[in-house]
């Protein structure tokens, strides 16, 4: 059952990834790429650390985030849309992520390094959500509505309930949620003009 719904939080993931790509391609979304970096560095350290506590299928669903993060930065930078002009509060939180990634790297406990990925994760994603809210435009609805979907079913893809294997599924469901509802009032607001 496990990989059922590992299967199904992958598959919403990708079917948003791609629109995404797309947009990037056409130009529609600027994505963040501090944002991106950092994520891709988190989000492939949290795999190797869930896979390091105990072999668990949603650790797979990271990964594909991970890899998802890097592709982003690479296609946006190819297309010109990437955002590379960053605002001292955009650096301030980057550097606050990598202090996370090596504090979660430094300490030999699982459920502090999951604590500490989640810091560095959110501070490298507060750009992201600074920019969205900003600029509800440079993002689009159908790649975020499927991340907190796949974020959704990653919860339960997990192998038993603890807080080294749930806190950064549950984390990446509830930050994808936000800019997806960012985004959803940015679209009927704009419906109703």
């Amino acid at each position: 059952m496990k990989l059922v719904f590992t299967i199904l939080a992958i598959v919403p993931y990708f079917i948003g990834f791609f629109p995404y790509l797309k947009d990037i391609h056409t130009r529609r979304v600027q994505p963040h790429v501090m944002s991106w970096i950092g994520w891709g560095l988190t989000t492939l350290l949290a795999f190797f650390a869930m896979l390091a506590d105990v072999f668990n299928w949603a650790a797979f669903v990271v990964l594909a985030n991970a890899i998802a993060c890097f592709t982003v930065v690479i296609y946006s930078y190819v297309r010109g849309v990437a955002i590379t002009v960053f605002s001292r509060y955009d650096t301030l939180f980057f550097i606050f992520g990598f202090i996370g990634v090596l504090l979660w790297q430094y300490l030999d406990n699982p459920d502090f390094a999951i604590v500490f990925a989640i810091l560095a994760d959110l501070s490298f994603g507060i750009p992201t959500i600074m920019k969205t809210y900003k600029k509800p435009s440079s993002e689009t609805l159908l790649p975020w509505s499927m991340a907190t979907l796949s974020g959704f079913f990653s919860i339960f893809a997990i192998s038993y309930v603890s807080f080294t294997e749930i806190a950064f599924p549950v984390y990446l469901f509830f930050y994808d949620l936000i800019i997806f509802m960012i985004v959803v009032g940015w679209v009927q607001q704009k419906k109703k003009v």
